[in-house]
């Protein structure tokens, strides 16, 4: 599957030069050296020149795909139901894959649809072809003995910024279920020129 830009901001602010008038700009991208991701940014075109410093507003460019839930773990604090989604996709051979987790984006009503609907889905054993990493540099830990795992039926549609190069996901958020979807056909998408060529 293919992973679809969409812009991160859903609020844009009217930059004001000093005299008071709203201050244009120019739109730029660019990517990082060995990431998946792009940045974009926008010039003040009024901007004062000064040799060592640049007047960009910064703006993440974010990916969109869908990935088969394959499990859950348990929630702290005051949090309802679930902790975060364990996400994965399958390789061509059929190998199920861990991709990351997700905890952003579930309202209280959708952590109790998700809990329901998980509940017919739960299996004893671990289904990946390997288990998940218990830690990462980019995020806490994983609690393996916290973890419920299901089923590989369901389909999660996510926004991510980038993979990470252990191949996880990092920044995501959940953006609802696919019930259109099979979760068989749910493949990592290819990745992107300047992460083939980081390699």
């Amino acid at each position: 599957i293919g992973s679809r830009p969409i812009g991160a901001t859903s609020r844009r602010r009217r930059a004001r030069s000093p005299g008071g008038s709203p201050a244009r700009s120019t739109f730029s991208s660019s990517k990082r050296p060995g990431s998946g991701s792009t940045r974009k940014g926008r010039k003040r075109t009024n901007g004062r020149y000064e040799p060592d410093r640049r007047s960009w507003l910064k703006i993440k460019c974010l990916n969109r795909e869908e990935f088969v839930v394959v499990g859950w773990s348990d929630p702290e604090g005051g949090r309802h139901r679930i902790g975060a989604l364990l996400l994965g996709y399958y390789t061509p051979e059929g190998k199920l894959i861990y991709a990351g987790r997700v905890g952003t984006g579930m309202p209280v009503a959708e952590l109790e649809r998700l809990w329901q609907r998980l509940q017919l889905l739960v299996v004893d054993k671990m289904l990946l072809a390997e288990p998940p990493p218990r830690s990462n540099r980019f995020g806490s830990p994983l609690v393996l003995s916290r973890v419920h795992w299901v089923r590989p039926e369901m389909v999660a549609e996510v926004s991510y910024v980038e993979w990470t190069p252990d191949g996880l996901l990092r920044h995501v958020v959940y953006l609802g279920e696919r019930q259109d979807k099979l979760a068989t056909e749910v493949r990592r998408s290819r990745p992107h020129v300047d992460e083939t060529e980081s390699r």
